[in-house]
């Protein structure tokens, strides 16, 4: 047989005393380096990044033609943001295509002019507590007209 009792079926002064001791025991836990943790609330940490991936629809184009961009972005506080971008041949600093807030996250971009050989490109998510991360790298080669 269980004997269990709430804190609300003891007399007050019993209950003030089992209050009191518990008050010591947490003040002597913390003075001593000990722990003692009360939460209220949700869990509101969040130190993990944002799930994303990002496919393109062909794998090979030419000058001028038009490619969509499709990224598929998860986290678990929700997604602020997708940005996505290209990286010329040349190298260089990645150009930014644009930045959408809401599903679904995709983009239409022209193979530059000037392109030749592969262009590449990737999406970054970022979350609601300024966490980012990168997708893969979507690659489109350049064929000639």
């Amino acid at each position: 047989m269980t004997f269990a009792r709430t804190l609300e079926s003891f007399a007050p002064a019993a209950r003030r005393r089992l209050l009191a001791a518990a008050a010591c025991i947490a003040l002597g836990l913390g003075a001593c380096g000990g722990g003692f943790y009360v939460a209220y609330g949700f869990n509101n940490f969040d130190d993990a990044p944002p799930n994303v991936s990002l496919a393109v629809n062909v794998v090979q184009a030419r000058p001028g033609d038009v490619v969509r961009l499709v990224a598929a972005a998860s986290d678990d506080r929700g997604v602020a943001v997708v940005s996505f971008f290209r990286i010329d041949p040349a190298g260089g600093a990645p150009f930014a295509l644009g930045d959408l807030s809401v599903v679904p996250y995709q983009v239409d971009t022209q193979i530059p002019a000037d392109a030749a050989g592969t262009v590449q490109y990737f999406a970054r998510a970022g979350d609601r507590d300024g966490h980012f991360a990168d997708s893969n790298i979507a690659q489109v080669l350049v064929v000639n007209r």
